[in-house]
C-alpha cells in the first residue's frame, strides 16, 4: 500500500508538473500572438496610409492629364500665323533701348552685388564691435571688484598720508539719502572742513519723531502792514476793502522733518590749559512740506540769532508764507509758530541752494 501511494504522488506531482507547462506553453503562445496581432495592425495602418497617397496621387495625375488634353485641344490660332485684314502689323524693335535696358540690368546687378558684398563688411564689423563690447562689459563687471581691493590695499597708506579718502566715500555714499538742500549742505561743509582740517566735523544723524511744532497756526491774511495805514490818498474815490477775518489751521504734517538731518560740530580754540577747545552742534534740518531748512543750536539757542541784524529766524522765508491752502482751497498766509526751537534762517536757504532768500544778506561782523 504504501509502495502505491508513493507511485500515485509521483505521478500526481508529475502530472501538475506538465500541467504548469503546458499553461506556460499557452501564456507564451498567446503573448506571442498579441505581439503578432499589433504588428499586423501596424502593418495594415501603413498599408492604409500607402494607399491612400497612391489614391491622391493618381486623382493628381488624371486632373494634370485631363489639363494637357485640354490645352493640346485649344482652337486659338497661333500668334504669328494670324491674319490680319490691313496686312501683317509693322513691330519696331529699338537696339540701343534693347541695349541700355541690357545696361541697366547689368548695372544693377554690379549694384547688387556691391551692396552684397558691403552688407557682409558691415556684418562683419558688427561682429567685431559686440565682441569688443562684450569683453568691455566683462571689464567694466570685474572693475568694482578691483576697485574695491586696490582701496582695501591703500586703507594704510591713507592712514599715513592722513587722507582717508574711502571713509569720505563712504560717507558721501551715505549722504545721498539726504534731501537735495541738506546733501548739497553736507557737501559745501565737507568741503570747507577737509580744507580747514581741525575747525569742526560734520556728520548725519537721525531725525526726532513727529512734528517740531504742536500750536495752532496763526493766519496773518486780514491783517495790514504799517504802510497801508499811511496810504490813504485823500483824493481817492474808492474804499478800502474789507477785513477778512483770520483763520487757523492744525496741520502739523507741514512741521514734521525729514528723517535724517545734517549735524556739524564746530570747534574752537580757547587757549586755555583746562579746556583748550570748545564744541558747538548746530542741527540742520528739512521741512519737506514747507521746503525750507531750520537751524537749531541746542546748547546756544540765542547765537544763530545774532549772526546778521535783520535775519533773526522769527519770520518765514517769502517762498513759504502762501504754503498753506483753507478747505476752499484758497491760499492762507501763516507765521512760523513761536514754539519751534529750529528757525528758518534766510541764510541757511540760501547756502542750501533754495531761492526763497528775499533780500540780501547783510555781512556778518561777528565770528
Amino acid at each position: 500500500m504504501d509502495d502505491n501511494g508513493t507511485t500515485t504522488s509521483k505521478d500526481v506531482v508529475k502530472a501538475l508538473c506538465l500541467l504548469k507547462d503546458v499553461k506556460q506553453s499557452t501564456r507564451e503562445t498567446f503573448l506571442d500572438a498579441e505581439v503578432y496581432r499589433r504588428r499586423v495592425a501596424e502593418q495594415k495602418d501603413l498599408v492604409e496610409a500607402h494607399h491612400l497617397k497612391l489614391q491622391n496621387l493618381l486623382y493628381e495625375k488624371d486632373n494634370l492629364l485631363r489639363e494637357i488634353k485640354r490645352c493640346r485641344g485649344f482652337p486659338t490660332k497661333e500668334l504669328d500665323k494670324i491674319e490680319f485684314k490691313d496686312g501683317v502689323l509693322p513691330v519696331l524693335v529699338d537696339d540701343d533701348r534693347h541695349k541700355r535696358h541690357l545696361q541697366r540690368l547689368d548695372d544693377e546687378l554690379s549694384d547688387r552685388k556691391a551692396l552684397l558684398q558691403h552688407q557682409q563688411h558691415l556684418k562683419t564689423q558688427i561682429s567685431s564691435v559686440e565682441d569688443a563690447t562684450q569683453s568691455k562689459h566683462a571689464l567694466l563687471d570685474a572693475l568694482p571688484a578691483h576697485l574695491a581691493a586696490i582701496e582695501e590695499a591703500s586703507r594704510p597708506l591713507q592712514a599715513l598720508l592722513s587722507v582717508p579718502i574711502s571713509d569720505s566715500r563712504d560717507r558721501h555714499q551715505a549722504a545721498k539719502a539726504l534731501p537735495t538742500p541738506l546733501y548739497l549742505l553736507f557737501c559745501e561743509l565737507d568741503a570747507y572742513l577737509s580744507i580747514h582740517a581741525g575747525s569742526g566735523a560734520v556728520g548725519i544723524a537721525d531725525s526726532k519723531a513727529g512734528p517740531l511744532s504742536k500750536l495752532k497756526l496763526k493766519s496773518t491774511r486780514g491783517k495790514e502792514g504799517p504802510d497801508a495805514a499811511t496810504s490813504d490818498d485823500a483824493d481817492s474815490a474808492t474804499p478800502p476793502p474789507p477785513k477778512r477775518p483770520k483763520t487757523s489751521t492744525t496741520d502739523h504734517d507741514a512741521f514734521i522733518p525729514s528723517p535724517q538731518s545734517v549735524v556739524l560740530q564746530v570747534r574752537r580754540h580757547l587757549g586755555l590749559p583746562d579746556k583748550p577747545t570748545s564744541t558747538t552742534k548746530v542741527v540742520f534740518q528739512y521741512l519737506p512740506r514747507l521746503g525750507v531748512v531750520v537751524v537749531d543750536s541746542p546748547r546756544f539757542p540765542t547765537l544763530l540769532r545774532r549772526l546778521f541784524a535783520t535775519d533773526s529766524g522769527l519770520h518765514t522765508p517769502p517762498g513759504v508764507s502762501y504754503a498753506f491752502e483753507t478747505a476752499d482751497g484758497a491760499e492762507v498766509p501763516m507765521e512760523f509758530p513761536a514754539d519751534v526751537k529750529a528757525r528758518p534762517y534766510v541764510w541757511a536757504q540760501w547756502i542750501s541752494g533754495l531761492t526763497s532768500v528775499g533780500h540780501r544778506l547783510e555781512p556778518s561782523i561777528r565770528h
